[in-house]
Parts: C-alpha cells; sequence; structure tokens
C-alpha cells in the first residue's frame, strides 16, 4: 500500500534487533529478507522520535559511507516513521525508498505516520 500510494519503488516494514534489520512486508526488494543494521537506514529510524527523511541522500554526511546510497544500490531517497510498541520502545520502522530524488511533503509525513500507526495497531494485537 505505501509504494502505491508514494509512487516508490520499495516500500518495507522493518523491524531492528542488535545486529540486523529484518522485513516483516517487502515490496521492491522481496530477494532480501534481511540485512546488517549497520547498512540499514532503517537502523537510524529508531533512534528518532519522529520521521527520518532523506531526499537527496548523497548530500547527508551520515551516508557518505554508507555502500546503499554509493554503491551500486543507489539509494536517493529514503523516509522512514518509527514503530513503537505499546509501551513506547521504537523497535521498527515503515519506510518509502527510492533510487531518485524526491520531494517529501508534510501531509506525504502525516501519511506515513498514519501507515506506522496501522501498523503498531497490529503488533499490538
Amino acid at each position: 500500500m505505501a509504494a502505491h500510494m508514494f509512487n516508490v519503488p520499495i516500500a518495507l516494514v522493518s523491524f531492528v534487533d542488535s545486529d540486523r534489520v529484518w522485513f516483516k512486508a517487502n515490496v521492491g526488494m522481496e530477494d532480501t529478507q534481511e540485512v546488517n543494521r549497520g547498512v540499514s537506514l532503517c537502523s537510524l529510524v529508531i533512534l528518532n522520535e519522529d520521521m527520518t527523511v532523506f531526499k537527496n541522500a548523497t548530500t547527508e554526511s551520515c551516508l557518505l559511507a554508507n555502500p546503499l546510497v554509493v554503491g551500486e544500490f543507489g539509494l536517493r531517497f529514503y523516509a522512514g516513521a518509527p514503530i513503537k510498541t505499546a509501551d513506547g520502545y521504537t523497535v521498527g520502522s515503515i519506510c518509502v525508498v527510492d533510487k531518485e530524488l524526491r520531494e517529501f511533503t508534510e501531509a506525504d509525513q502525516r501519511v506515513l505516520q498514519h501507515l506506522a500507526a496501522i501498523v503498531e495497531d497490529e503488533i499490538k494485537g
């Protein structure tokens, strides 16, 4: 749904542990079930209280050595909203990714945060 709503080739629901990021839902990277936490931008989302947005990842100093940005994958745009447990722990993210530069408005951010809330409701069960 997120890939369609934002017209991006990649959308993920990810959960982060101490060493890896694994994908519970995955559109656009179906061959990848998990990645090393040190490489994944989803691991950055759990460090922030709010949305993480990189409209042009190649200009972000914290990403200059990231192989997803500087390597063959060619990540350029990333927006992720944190997923939190009922007791407030951030455990993952819902994100949209593109290999093209993009704008991401405040309205877009609210929609992605709403999608994160839906995922949170599902995991709180």
